[in-house]
């Protein structure tokens, strides 16, 4: 299983896929070879860059998740 950082921890699966794609695509769009080695440190990074636009409470989770995908739409541009 993977391990995550103790902010991503909370966080549904589902939430955490997406991140994950994010943040693959991210370094792809970089140019790093090997993505797989950097993966957590950049859904860590992403997720601290996007979660502080993000009000918290009820269906903050939810906004962060709009707010990964509208990320992915900008990459796929």
């Amino acid at each position: 299983p993977q391990t995550h950082p103790q902010s991503l921890k909370k966080l549904v699966q589902s939430t955490l896929e997406l991140l994950r794609r994010l943040s693959i695509r991210s370094l792809e769009s970089l140019g790093i070879r090997e993505p797989a080695k950097y993966v957590e440190a950049e859904m860590l990074s992403k997720f601290h860059s996007l979660a502080g636009g993000i009000n918290p409470g009820v269906e903050g989770e939810a906004r962060l998740r709009e707010a990964i995908k509208a990320a992915l739409d900008q990459l796929d541009d």
